[in-house]
């Protein structure tokens, strides 16, 4: 269908959203198709940098080029968690053997929804120095009643 194939790899000199040109050997490409990682059941683009290495695969017969990313070295040791770590140093993993996902960010976590629901045995909300929260179902030890003053936005079953 497609003929005869050549493989090269090469190192990305200039980007433009999904479109590369890449350094084969002192060689330049036109803007060529970078390809990032898809399926039915979802797709995820990772933007090319400039400098990463990748594999360029050449159809001869219909003039079509593509470019794919090649996977850095693997530098965790752990076959069972699979590590993402972005340029500013947030990192996120996740341990399939524990279930287990943890996200250390730089800077912010944004979360936008509708509701949002925390189920746990135990919730940890700033560093562990902190002392318990007091809901509207906690009984003042003074008055022997439910506190009357409470959070309209957080809530909590004891």
């Amino acid at each position: 269908m497609f003929g005869e194939v050549k493989i090269y790899i090469g190192s990305v000199i200039e980007t433009k959203g999904n479109q590369i040109k890449v350094d084969i050997l002192g060689t330049k490409t036109e803007f060529i198709t970078y390809i990032g990682g898809f399926s039915k059941f979802n797709s995820h683009f990772i933007p090319p940098v400039v400098g990463e290495l990748v594999m360029v695969i050449s159809f001869l017969e219909s003039n079509l080029y593509l470019a794919l990313s090649l996977p850095s070295p693997n530098i965790h040791s752990d076959s069972n968690t699979e590590f993402i770590t972005y340029d500013d140093g947030t990192k996120i993993s996740y341990d399939a053997n524990k279930s287990e996902l943890n996200i250390n960010a730089v800077k912010n976590i944004t979360i936008i929804c509708k509701n949002a629901s925390i189920t746990a045995d135990s919730v940890d909300l700033g560093n562990s120095s902190g002392a318990g929260v007091v809901t509207t179902q906690c009984i003042c030890p003074f008055t022997g009643s439910p506190h009357a003053q409470g959070s309209t936005k957080v809530r909590a079953c004891l």
